[in-house]
């Protein structure tokens, strides 16, 4: 079957998505499927490190795993009201024409946020007539409300309409766990065509290493027992608590908090530390693919927070990279999310209520104190990850859905 991705981030882009999606691309064309994906040129790598950073327009890159299609987006200033949404309105329209330059596809898969994307995937599969299937990562507009980005009452109705909208149109959507099928089950208001298909991992990418290795050098970790955070650094994520265990930790001169990250909150981050006079904390840019094994193999443990806001029930990818690394997780969520069932589930770590420093302190100490512990819940998240979280069960679920929809013409 033909398949064309549609998403704003893919490698060398750095983060779950891209991640998700390279790794999916892989599994599918190992499968038989020809693989097309539209994307966005990298913005939030560093130059140096970017090979299409000087492109202009749109460009094609030929993969092993995929033909690629490089868009270059506009970046407009985000803090002018309503730029960011103009931007995104600039994009639907970029993404057809590219969409449009791809050879025939049967089925288009789309991710999002950002929601208004779909529109693109919707107007190609009109003209190229392909069904189209929507993986819902974050639910928008909810997200940004609860977090309390969103407060103007016009664009919150627009979004609402927006996001019911495309519900409807599209042919298939996916989420990745329970608990946000049962929201876009009420929201789309047609639960026969929502799946779970829970985000994979490339458990034979992400293996168990040995803790001291050239990433601790490099970073002069020694034999520290080193907590470490990696990823997007935005309002969702709590970075406060963190920081402020690790003020309550600054006389414990063998523990270290390894922050890498990027994203709109980096900067933040970074004067927090700076301002706290924090010398239990090293802060490093994100890193590139290869590295974020080793830094997984160089932790004690894996931290993954959310903001005490966010209402829905969202299970963000590091916490099953962790598990593959085979180290403990450490979380601190709202009570009754995917995320924190999943950790229960698995026996890989220690989940604390969301903005609880004192409980997600304790459960620092708790792991620093107990090597054997944190030995057995690593484990047991590797043993998780084999059974039930790789990308060839992820593959072969993507793979049934487009036969369900394609060939059997389920869905709109």
């Amino acid at each position: 079957m033909k398949v064309m991705f549609l998403t704003n981030a893919y490698p060398p882009e750095i983060g779950g998505t891209a991640n998700l999606f390279f790794e999916l691309a892989q599994a599918l064309k190992g499968r038989g499927h020809s693989i097309s994906v539209v994307t966005c040129v990298p913005r939030d790598i560093p130059i140096e490190i970017n090979p299409h950073a000087q492109q202009s327009g749109i460009e094609k890159e030929n993969r092993k795993e995929a033909e690629v299609i490089r868009v270059k987006i506009p970046r407009l200033n985000h803090r002018i009201p309503f730029m960011k949404e103009f931007e995104h309105f600039i994009n639907v329209w970029l993404y057809i024409i590219a969409c449009l330059k791809c050879k025939t596809s049967d089925v288009i898969l789309i991710t999002s946020p950002p929601l208004v994307i779909a529109y693109a995937a919707l107007i190609c599969g009109f003209f190229k007539k392909a069904k189209v299937i929507l993986n819902v990562q974050d639910i928008f507009p909810q997200n940004f409300i609860d977090l309390g980005v969103m407060k103007n009452k016009p664009l919150i109705a627009l979004s609402r309409f927006l996001e019911k909208d495309i519900y409807k149109r599209v042919d298939w959507l996916t989420v990745m766990s329970q608990g946000n099928k049962k929201i876009i089950d009420e929201t789309s208001q047609q639960p026969g065509k929502v799946s779970v298909v829970e985000n994979w991992i490339d458990a034979d990418y992400i293996v168990p290493g040995e803790k001291m290795n050239e990433f601790r050098s490099e970073f002069g970790l020694g034999d520290k027992f080193v907590l470490s955070f990696a990823g997007c650094m935005a309002d969702s994520q709590d970075m406060k608590i963190i920081l402020d265990s690790a003020k309550l930790l600054e006389k414990e001169k063998d523990i270290i908090f390894l922050l890498a990250g990027n994203g709109p909150k980096y900067d933040v981050v970074v004067k927090m530390v700076s301002d706290s006079g924090l010398n239990n904390v090293k802060l490093i840019p994100i890193q590139p693919r290869e590295k974020y094994v080793q830094l997984l193999a160089a932790s004690d443990v894996g931290m993954v927070t959310l903001n005490p806001l966010v209402k829905t029930p969202t299970v963000p990818s590091k916490i099953k990279s962790i598990m593959s690394a085979s180290r403990p997780v450490l979380a601190s969520f709202p009570e009754g999310g995917d995320a924190p069932r999943l950790i229960r589930d698995a026996d890989c770590g220690v989940v604390v209520a969301a903005g609880d420093t004192l409980a997600f302190t304790d459960a620092i100490l708790k792991l620093y104190w107990n090597t054997e512990l944190c030995k057995t819940l690593g484990q047991n998240g590797r043993k998780y990850v084999l059974e039930h979280l790789t990308v060839q069960k992820g593959a072969e679920a993507y793979a049934n859905i487009f036969n369900r929809v394609y060939k059997d013409g389920v869905g709109c």
